[in-house]
């Protein structure tokens, strides 16, 4: 009705256009509001429920009527699609440029920087590890609420989403171990599952897309400016890879200053993160 000034008879007269006469019961008969027009609106498309879904038909009856309506599951599949393809070239440019980065920083300061085969690897575990369990809290944290706002506090849905993403990061970082330790076996290398320093990274890695899933609801309940909210995300989650890290160093008793690559890719598979969800969204 807001689209037709609020008038019953104008959108009345609009439905009757696309679909002809539709009758309503009694009681409405003398009423002119939106609920008598919700009643012809849900007439109107009866057939099409039964045949293809409330949502779908509610959708086609928008579209007829030339009203807003959200967009099919081909548009997000593609906005999916491009929000990969995004992602993928982002990653690339980092494997690109770091090394080249790195050649500079390890003359000049001595850091200890990745080469571009140990950027690829960096790039497919966290890919893995970091940024699908990242995906997973953003996409089922609202939903969570949502469900179980009268029986969870919202510190319990986070507590919960958190624990999520723990489990799904530890064990995907554990695949990928299997899978890089079956690589360097066959090619004679000194990698091992049985080394225990190979869990402990693993262990404090999980906690990364924790971290940044924390940071993000910090930045919504902040209310900046957009891109004030993504340069804190971005910081906070190149700290946390930069302290997972440089915890990992003191454990070793070696610190070569490898935590402010980390600090590096962790900015940067964060920031590919929010572009592509910015993507998938808009």
């Amino acid at each position: 009705m807001q689209v037709s000034g609020n008038s019953y008879d104008a959108a009345r007269v609009k439905l009757e256009a696309v679909k002809g006469e539709c009758p309503v019961p009694e009681e409405y008969v003398s009423r002119k509001d939106a609920g008598r027009l919700s009643y012809q609106m849900l007439w109107a498309i009866r057939g099409s429920i039964l045949d293809d879904g409330f949502t779908q038909a509610n959708n086609d009856l928008k579209i007829a009527l030339g009203l807003p309506a959200p967009p099919h599951i081909r548009t997000r599949f593609t906005r999916v699609a491009a929000s990969a393809v995004v992602y993928i070239m982002l990653m690339a440019l980092f494997i690109s440029v770091c090394p080249l980065v790195g050649a500079i920083v390890e003359t000049r300061y001595g850091f200890f920087w990745s080469d571009t085969t140990g950027c690829i690897r960096l790039s497919l575990k966290f890919t893995m590890a970091f940024t699908l369990p990242l995906l997973l809290a953003v996409s089922v944290y609202p939903l969570r609420r949502r469900a179980y706002h009268h029986i969870e506090t919202p510190f319990q849905s986070i507590a919960t989403v958190a624990a999520m993403q723990f489990a799904m990061s530890f064990i995907l970082h554990e695949i990928y171990n299997v899978i890089e330790a079956s690589v360097s076996f066959s090619l004679s290398d000194t990698s091992s599952l049985l080394d225990a320093k190979t869990h402990i990274i693993t262990f404090l890695y999980s906690l990364t897309p924790i971290l940044a899933f924390l940071a993000i609801l910090i930045s919504r309940k902040l209310q900046h400016h957009p891109l004030i909210a993504y340069a804190f995300i971005c910081v906070l989650s190149g700290a946390a890879f930069a302290l997972c890290d440089f915890v990992y160093e003191l454990h070793n008793q070696v610190i070569d200053y490898y935590f402010v690559h980390q600090f590096v890719f962790g900015f940067w598979i964060t920031l590919a993160f929010i572009i592509c969800g910015r993507i998938r969204r808009n």
